[in-house]
């Protein structure tokens, strides 16, 4: 996890009124704040007061902003919900949200991003996504997975791995899909699903989404089993239905894993069950670096991080195109915000890191 530490020496002169506003400060930009060993900032402004005017009145107030992301292995029958919730428990208040839902049935790659790093939400959605779904051939349901109940078609014809094939081309790039009656899709401003819960008739309307590859890994007489790298929006059950359909058949998911989001793999998730501990979220905590890695970086000292502050743009160092998003790092990497390339400028889009006295913001 990134840490940014913040430093304010509080003497017998400082008034109460400046201790607090400074502590306030230090409230809204790092939700949890461990001040003097205690997590509570409040206790320290006590103990800060009670000791005004004596000779241990001058002490350090230190504050650790939670701002990372965690590369999470989430179990099928569990929700993304549910995995939110359990880090939300740990690193309560510190805000927490996920980058992309995985349905129950699902397991795989979820990214859980911590304090500040929640508003990279946005660009972790644009990253390439991998997913490996089995199918079940001839038959149907309403949720096209075999979460709701099943029906077999009559008359299905055999399932050949060349005439499978010879269709996967045409699914290939910018589609038009229709999601699931049971999904979250929006509908009148209720959840698809819930209105299918209800016993209303749902028919979502249909998207674009972009599929880049499809690959057959397995078919035997009943099923087989795709590789899909796609863009963010799509619905695996529901390529998996288009494609039997194409065929003259039906098919129901009955096994989805998202194999990777861009830069973050299966391989190197943690499993949602070791994380029971504040330092295990510290421990398995990656840099919000990681997530744009490959973007251009525009390094800052201390100069650049007033200006950012204040909202101003910094002094280009690279000679990325006009228009370009650029990653702006200070120290040793740390990400401080989030700019666009305008001239010989790197105008701030998105600043996380906004407190006077940033000492040093380790990645």
């Amino acid at each position: 996890m990134t840490r940014a530490w913040f430093t304010i020496s509080v003497s017998e002169t400082t008034g109460y009124r400046e201790i607090a506003q400074r502590a306030a400060l230090f409230e809204r930009i790092a939700p949890r704040c461990h001040v003097n060993g205690d997590a509570r900032w409040q206790r320290a402004l006590r103990i800060i007061r009670a000791k005004r005017g004596g000779r241990n009145a001058a002490f350090p107030v230190c504050c650790a902003v939670m701002f990372g992301l965690l590369n999470l292995n989430k179990p099928s029958g569990r929700t993304s919900r549910d995995v939110v919730n359990r880090v939300q428990r740990l690193v309560r208040p510190a805000k927490v949200g996920h980058a992309g839902t995985l349905d129950p049935l699902a397991s795989g790659v979820l990214v859980v991003c911590l304090g500040p790093a929640t508003r990279l939400v946005p660009i972790l959605h644009e990253l390439p996504k991998v997913y490996r779904g089995t199918f079940r051939w001839g038959c149907a349901s309403e949720s096209d997975d075999v979460e709701s109940d099943v029906t077999q078609l009559t008359d299905a014809p055999q399932l050949t791995a060349p005439a499978l094939e010879s269709v996967l081309p045409e699914f290939l790039g910018t589609i038009e899909q229709v999601p699931p009656s049971f999904s979250a899709v929006k509908i009148g401003g209720r959840r698809a699903y819930k209105l299918a819960r209800a016993g209303n008739e749902v028919r979502p309307p249909p998207r674009r989404v972009e599929i880049h590859r499809l690959e057959l890994l397995e078919l035997d007489a009943d099923m087989f089993r795709l590789e899909i790298e796609c863009g963010t929006g799509t619905y695996v059950r529901s390529l998996g239905r288009d494609i039997a359909v194409r065929l003259g058949s039906g098919a129901v998911m009955t096994e989805l894993t998202r194999v990777s989001i861009g830069p973050f793999d299966l391989a190197d998730s943690v499993p949602v069950d070791r994380l029971g501990s504040l330092a295990d979220i510290d421990e398995s905590a990656v840099p919000p670096l990681a997530a744009i890695n490959d973007w251009p970086r525009c390094e800052v000292d201390a100069s650049g991080l007033e200006l950012l502050r204040n909202g101003r743009p910094v002094p280009a160092h690279g000679s990325a195109e006009e228009g370009t998003r650029v990653a702006i790092v200070a120290g040793e990497g740390g990400l401080v915000a989030i700019g666009e390339q305008r001239g010989d400028e790197v105008h701030p889009k998105q600043v996380f890191i906004t407190v006077r006295g940033a000492e040093r913001n380790r990645a």
